[in-house]
């Protein structure tokens, strides 16, 4: 008799589960992405990205100014404007 209850016991998962289990997770991955999209998370991940972007060209910048007058330091002329023009040139900005 126990042998005949093994038999009939479910054995694994049905397809009725694993379908509902596939429904759950595509409503939660739409809403991911509803909330991804419109609450402007790419946007705001770009904007981040171009603020990065300035704020390492600045330390750059501010590192070869520094840099330089370093190595002025003991001369009489210190850094002059063709110094701050020449690097301003390497960062593609123009000097006064």
């Amino acid at each position: 008799m126990n042998e005949e209850k093994n038999l009939l016991l479910p054995k694994g998962i049905t397809l009725i589960a694993l379908i509902i289990t596939i429904i759950i997770m595509l409503i939660l991955a739409a809403v991911t992405i509803s909330v991804a999209v419109n609450g402007g998370l790419f946007t705001q991940g770009g904007e981040a990205a171009k603020r990065t972007d300035i704020e390492s060209a600045r330390e750059k910048l501010v590192t070869a100014i520094t840099a330089k007058q370093m190595e002025k330091m003991y001369t009489e002329d210190g850094v002059t404007q063709d110094d701050i023009n020449g690097i301003l040139s390497n960062f593609r900005i123009s000097g006064r």
